[in-house]
């Protein structure tokens, strides 16, 4: 152990020491490291104290609700790449037309950085950058929640988020590089 787990063995100890015997969590502590094992087993408390599975069906439904989260959350991202390449399209053409009467005007004034980044992004309209920012955000936040679902250590939990996350790649993202010109 470094000098960090020992003082963190050592307080746990000393802590289980002011508690009465009966402690579960105090009668090793060796079980909280334990804890942070791989495990196979269908009894677990994941993400809140409400969802426990108590039996192999109560795990088998939880991983099913698992898998589909994960599958969400890849249909989430492919469709922010769908938009945005859309929204790019939509932007190029734009920026065409403008280039074309602003050939024919030649009035040769200088943009500002804002009138750049606000008319030629890729997420243009005002529109369009909202609804890019709460598919982000929903995004972010399914993405933590698997992540501490995944912090459960259970096997079956963790190949439920891994096989959601590939059939939802498989399913709505087709190939890697589609759309990327450097990979074709």
């Amino acid at each position: 152990f470094s000098s960090i787990e020992r003082r963190t063995l050592d307080t746990f100890n000393s802590h289980c020491n002011m508690i009465e015997d009966g402690n579960d969590a105090c009668n090793s502590t060796s079980s909280m490291i334990n804890d942070l094992t791989l495990h196979i087993g269908e009894r677990e408390i994941i993400l809140f104290s409400w969802w426990k599975t108590g039996s192999l069906l109560g795990l088998i439904g939880s991983c099913l609700i698992i898998f589909l989260l994960a599958v969400l959350y890849e249909t989430i991202r492919a469709f922010r790449m769908w938009i945005a390449r859309y929204d790019a399209v939509e932007a190029a053409s734009l920026v065409q037309r403008r280039e074309s009467t602003e050939r024919d005007e030649d009035t040769g004034r200088i943009r500002s950085a804002a009138t750049l980044i606000f008319t030629q992004s890729p997420v243009s309209s005002i529109k369009m950058r909202i609804v890019h920012s709460l598919l982000h955000t929903a995004q972010t936040l399914l993405g933590f929640i698997l992540t501490l679902i995944v912090m459960t250590f259970n096997v079956w939990v963790l190949l439920s988020v891994v096989l959601g996350m590939t059939v939802g790649f498989f399913i709505f993202s087709g190939s890697p590089h589609q759309g990327d010109p450097e990979c074709k």
